[in-house]
């Protein structure tokens, strides 16, 4: 087998948790909502510190730019 074969069969999928980041098998920084290939013996410890997100758990992508809404921030009245 190749390299990359090699490397495919020692790794698992997983969702990387809400507001983490994780360096993947591949060497590539993986960022929250976006699936990584990990070492299975890393796994359970990934999760347990929050990094890897739960088993079924949906994540949200961030959404690119500030988030501005009429209804937040300071108002101004005149008196």
């Amino acid at each position: 087998m190749t390299a990359p074969a090699l490397a495919a069969a020692k790794t698992v999928e997983v969702t990387v948790a809400a507001g983490r980041s994780v360096v993947d098998a591949s060497g590539k920084t993986r960022r929250q909502g976006e699936k990584a290939l990990i070492d299975p013996s890393e796994v359970k410890h990934l999760r347990a510190l929050g990094f890897l997100a739960q088993k079924g758990e949906e994540v949200s992508l961030p959404r690119p730019g500030p988030s501005v809404s009429a209804d937040e921030g300071p108002r101004v009245t005149v008196a």
